[in-house]
């Protein structure tokens, strides 16, 4: 599956990181840099359960994640102002 209880983790963080000034490239240039992070662990670390198999698609949409949450984010900064 491309979806998982992680993924809700990255529009969490998405959101979190607009609200302390993150930019929205800046967003996205994290979110691609912890996918690659754990690419590594998940090579170094198969033994560890965050160490399970991760399909390109679940990777893709968990950096779509951290954006949608960015932009969530950035709506919810619009509304309260």
């Amino acid at each position: 599956t491309w979806l998982d209880a992680y993924t809700v983790a990255h529009v969490v963080a998405g959101v979190a990181a607009q609200r302390m000034s993150v930019t929205e490239a800046e967003m996205i240039g994290l979110g691609v840099a912890n996918e690659l992070v754990e690419i590594s662990v998940r090579a170094a670390r198969p033994d560890l359960a965050w160490g399970a198999y991760e399909s390109p698609a679940n990777r893709a949409a968990d950096v779509a994640a951290n954006w949608v949450g960015w932009k969530a984010g950035k709506a919810l900064q619009a509304e309260s102002a």
